[in-house]
């Protein structure tokens, strides 16, 4: 018996790690993704600067300063929540976009600036992803 417990423990010890190294991964690989052009012509401007090539030093295509550096996860999030809004056989998948782009605008909204000029478009984000948590259940 103790031989058995030995090789399971063994067993965990030898698998587990390398799958929640795998799952990590692929997670990073998919928030890293790049957007579609169709993505993107949905963004605000604020968020070219993220995804369009060149547009990196222009204030106008960045999200205000004043708002505080997690303004980068806003982005991304409302990407996710694109995904997550498209009509996608697969709930699934439709399910891990929208927890994506809650969880995302969530960090924002506790990291965000009181002062931030686009708050009232992070709390229209949140409220478009609760409506759509109530669909894909």
């Amino acid at each position: 018996m103790k031989t058995f417990r030995r090789a399971a423990w063994i067993f965990l010890l030898a698998i587990v790690p390398g799958f929640l190294v795998t799952q990590l991964a692929m997670a990073q690989a998919r928030y890293k993704s790049k957007a579609s052009a169709v993505e993107i012509a949905q963004l605000p401007k604020y968020c070219y600067a993220q995804y369009v090539d060149g547009t990196q030093d222009d204030p106008k295509y960045a999200t205000p300063a004043t708002c505080g550096l997690a303004m980068n996860h806003l982005c991304p999030a409302l990407v996710f929540l694109s995904r997550a809004q498209k009509a996608n056989p697969n709930k699934a998948v439709r399910r891990e976009d929208l927890r994506m782009a809650i969880q995302e605008i969530q960090y924002t909204l506790n990291h965000m600036a009181p002062a931030c000029p686009i708050r009232d478009d992070v709390d229209v984000a949140m409220q478009r992803a609760r409506i759509i948590e109530r669909v894909v259940r």
